[in-house]
């Protein structure tokens, strides 16, 4: 009896660990998108940050997407931050910019290539104002979060909402930017072409961070033969990467500005190719042009100087 009541027990041990190991993997491929709020109630009026985080669940992580979706009947989109975002490199950058109908969705989707590890990572955050008395719902949809793991696959993804009280008063604070002197982060821009773009043309790419305020909006400047003693005078347009380039014959100096939301900005500069060449060129012709002149002035004083010498002589 006793040896039989083990042997139950062994099986039934062995049944538990089973089901335990299948469960682990499931567990440990999960992630979770969510939002935080200083307050979870606001005053009618009040300006107010939501986070939108991920918690990674003991995995790594590196491909985030989604929309936000929110009712513009109880909340207006003022701005977006993602200065101190862990996403480095943006493939649909969420914009203020939304046409709403009966509902606001505002799309993300970006990637970390070294991959993200821990429980808070911030994507970006959305600054709402509050303008109904009630229940605001912040919901995220069509959510996707990525695993760190070569194959792209994607994680088991929670996705938990926020429910925000809008009311006539409240003792939350309202919401004050960060304060930012630096410039955004230095950068390389670069020239590339692609038969599935801008139909062959040449186009230009760029792209950097800024770690406080976050980066507003780019400019671009194309100026032709001598680079610029004054930057204020050059003819910039606001641009989005990948940016068209006027000049396809690579004779410009290209400058491309990054201006953060405190009005900070950084100018980075591309040196024309083709002029660049050119210029080499021109002076390797000139070296051996002056070289010739050299020669011909060398072999001229010589032969006054030993040629007159003989006439002398005789």
């Amino acid at each position: 009896m006793i040896q039989q009541g083990k042997n139950k027990m062994f099986s039934v041990g062995l049944a538990f660990f089973f089901c335990v190991s299948l469960a682990l993997p499931l567990v440990a491929r999960a992630a979770e998108l969510y939002f935080g709020s200083s307050s979870n109630e606001q005053g009618l009026g009040n300006q107010f940050a939501v986070g939108v985080f991920v918690d990674s669940q003991q995995e790594i992580v590196n491909a985030f997407e989604g929309q936000i979706v929110f009712s513009p009947e109880y909340l207006d989109l003022k701005d977006i931050l993602d200065g101190d975002s862990m996403v480095n490199f943006w493939i649909e950058r969420p914009s203020v910019d939304l046409e709403c109908a009966d509902v606001c969705k505002l799309k993300f989707s970006g990637v970390t290539p070294g991959g993200y590890f821990g429980d808070k990572g911030h994507i970006f955050s959305v600054v709402f104002e509050a303008k109904k008395i009630g229940s605001a719902d912040i919901q995220i949809e069509g959510g996707k979060v990525l695993l760190h793991d070569g194959r792209g696959t994607e994680a088991e993804l929670t996705v938990s909402p926020i429910k925000l009280e809008v009311v006539e008063d409240s003792a939350t604070a309202e919401f004050k930017y960060p304060f930012d002197s630096e410039p955004p982060e230095s950068f390389i821009p670069f020239v590339s072409q692609d038969g599935e773009i801008f139909e062959n043309k040449l186009f230009l790419v760029f792209a950097t961070q800024d770690k406080l305020s976050g980066v507003d909006y780019y400019e671009v400047a194309e100026k032709k033969w001598k680079e610029a003693d004054n930057y204020d005078e050059l003819n910039w347009k606001t641009a989005a990467s990948p940016y068209l380039l006027k000049d396809q014959n690579l004779t410009s100096y290209i400058y491309v500005k990054a201006v953060d939301k405190s009005g900070n900005n950084r100018i980075q500069i591309i040196s024309p190719e083709k002029t660049a060449n050119l210029l080499q060129r021109y002076a390797i012709y000139g070296i051996i042009l002056l070289m010739g002149l050299l020669v011909v002035l060398s072999f001229y004083i010589l032969r006054r100087k030993y040629g007159g010498g003989n006439r002398e002589t005789d």
